[in-house]
């Protein structure tokens, strides 16, 4: 996974295999830290962005992004395709 937050960009290395489960577990448990030095202002108005690799699009996934992120995701099943 790799992140563009203003001028950084930097990567996130995942397992070769990623199911819904383990990316949700990423996602709960790990984005909160790769975002922690991006200011507030910043990351309340961040959109995080899914291909279409089948752990993005899992229930458990797209439930929790449209719970957290509400409208600021694009992907599919999401607000924004």
């Amino acid at each position: 996974m790799s992140g563009v937050v203003l001028s950084d960009i930097g990567p996130f290395f995942l397992p070769s295999r990623l199911s819904g489960i383990s990316y949700l577990h990423i996602l709960q448990n790990n984005l909160h830290e790769l975002l922690e030095d991006i200011p507030l202002v910043i990351r309340q108005r961040l959109w995080l962005m899914h291909d279409v690799a089948p752990a993005h699009f899992s229930h458990s996934v797209t439930d929790y992004l449209n719970a957290t992120y509400g409208d600021r995701w694009v992907g599919r099943n999401g607000p924004v395709k």
